[in-house]
């Protein structure tokens, strides 16, 4: 079998340790460039200064907000919140103050019914995300709440041709693992005529990513909630790799 990353996940280099030790044949073709949106951070000091409640809506976030890094840094009573540990362990890197996220299902609706059920009256919230990101947060909090203001620091520019045919192992099961909807749709549009020549399996962290694509030229679509960990993605796809 073979396993293709198509983004920079977090465990990558846990799984590639373990597909090593394994004989496990891994590639890393990355779908989607993470650019920094050009801010004038200056109209944000004010808002940033006075939330109380700050979420940083992926790791990405974390890391393209450096442009708003000294304003985030002066405000030291804010709650920060993400969808998991991994966007947990990231701000914890620049910053000091409290972070909440979910302890199992990392998701955003389960981050919602955190904040749900901590919100004030006066509270003043803060979303950084990525330019088309998923507006679920926002959606929902404003349907209790008026002091809301959602910044996107960076933008997903797709990477054309970046994978091929010369990719794909024709003996045997290509697993692909996606992180987003964006790179799903360009990952079809560069493997559509590939899908005759080997079996092609989706890995996918919730079905959300597959609402309104046509995922037909893969054989199998396997879930597995990104809260996992390098070995249990590497032993659900061999369990799938020894019944197919």
């Amino acid at each position: 079998m073979k396993i293709i990353l198509t983004a920079n996940l977090s465990i990558k280099n846990e799984l590639n340790k373990i597909a090593i030790k394994k004989e496990i044949e891994v590639e890393e073709r990355i779908a989607l460039d993470i650019q920094n949106i050009n801010l004038d951070q200056n109209i944000y000091e004010s808002y940033i200064n006075n939330a109380n409640k700050i979420i940083f809506q992926s790791k990405n976030a974390v890391k393209y907000a450096s442009i708003l890094h000294d304003y985030l840094l002066g405000n030291k009573k804010a709650k920060m919140y993400c969808l998991g540990k991994f966007t947990g362990n990231e701000i914890q890197k620049y910053y000091a103050n409290k972070v909440i996220y979910p302890k199992d299902n990392y998701s955003s609706e389960s981050l919602m019914k955190i904040i749900k059920n901590e919100k004030g009256l006066n509270d003043k919230y803060l979303i950084i995300k990525g330019e088309d990101g998923r507006n679920y947060l926002e959606d929902e909090i404003r349907k209790f709440s008026k002091i809301i203001k959602v910044i996107s620091v960076y933008k997903r520019v797709p990477i054309k041709n970046f994978l091929d045919e010369s990719s794909i192992n024709k003996k045997t099961n290509n697993y692909f693992i996606v992180s987003s909807k964006s790179a799903l749709i360009e990952l079809i549009a560069n493997i559509s005529s590939c899908k005759n020549i080997a079996p092609l399996i989706l890995i996918i962290p919730n079905e959300r990513i597959i609402n309104e694509v046509d995922t037909g030229i893969f054989k199998d679509i396997i879930i597995i909630c990104n809260s996992n960990n390098a070995e249990t993605y590497i032993s659900t796809i061999e369990r799938h790799n020894e019944q197919n």
